[in-house]
Parts: C-alpha cells; sequence; structure tokens
C-alpha cells in the first residue's frame, strides 16, 4: 500500500526491473570533486495499481533503495533541476500528480551512486516503519 499526494491509500504491485551501470566518466558533468570514484546506476522499478482507483500516483522511487555485497546501502544521486546528459532516454521520473487508473502501471527510474567498479547485489522497497523492507537480488 502507498498513500498518495491528497491522503488516499492504494494498493500497487512494485516490480523491479532491470539496473543500467554508468560510467564514472559520466559524473564529470557535475564538477564535483566528491564524485570522483563513484559511477551512476540506473534502478527501474515498475507499479501497477491493483487497488481502488482512481488516485494520483505513488512516489515509487523515494522508497526504492540499493544493496552493495554485504547488504552496504548507497545513496541516490539527487539533482535538482538538472538531469545528468548520460540519462537513459526510456528513464521516467516519479510524477506524483498523474491520475492513475485500476490496472494502469508505469515504469519508473532514479539514479544511485555506486563505488567505482563494484555491483549492485539487491534492490529494496521500503513498506514503511514497522516491516522490513523487500528485497530482490540482482544478476
Amino acid at each position: 500500500m502507498k498513500l498518495d499526494g491528497h491522503g488516499k491509500w492504494g494498493e500497487f504491485t512494485i516490480t523491479p526491473q532491470r539496473v543500467v551501470v554508468g560510467k564514472a566518466a559520466d559524473l564529470d558533468e557535475l564538477e564535483d570533486p566528491k564524485c570522483k570514484g563513484w559511477a551512476p546506476v540506473w534502478v527501474y522499478v515498475n507499479a501497477k495499481l491493483v487497488g481502488d482507483a482512481p488516485m494520483t500516483g505513488p512516489m515509487v522511487m523515494s522508497d526504492t533503495g540499493v544493496l552493495l555485497a554485504g547488504d552496504v546501502p548507497v545513496q541516490r544521486l539527487l539533482i535538482l533541476g538538472l538531469d545528468l546528459s548520460s540519462k537513459p532516454a526510456d528513464c521516467e521520473d516519479d510524477d506524483p500528480d498523474a491520475l492513475w487508473q485500476k490496472g494502469e502501471d508505469h515504469t519508473r527510474c532514479a539514479p544511485y551512486l555506486v563505488p567505482e567498479g563494484k555491483a549492485i547485489s539487491s534492490i529494496t522497497y521500503s513498506r514503511g516503519y514497522y516491516q522490513p523492507p523487500r528485497k530482490w537480488t540482482v544478476q
């Protein structure tokens, strides 16, 4: 279940789709020395409204996480007002104002920062404070 932006609860099926691994050079345009040694990975997650409709869309990617081997979490890359030029063309951001109908699904995408040369082991999806997150192994 997920709360939309208008205080309404909905039931969604959440399914990770794929991971696209970028290169460390993809971060050069940020001109930030803190990005040295890191690379972006683009995580795609599908959400399908299976409960009552209509309702505004969930913020799928805000509850999505990425883990390295040993369950080490990595940070989502947040860049306000701009996208990396290396962002895949089919990578759609969350749209909290979109009106969803029952059975409708959308794949959303967001970048995460991973140490250069390291692989993602799992994708997680938070289910609130009282339940452990769902966890999917990345192959």
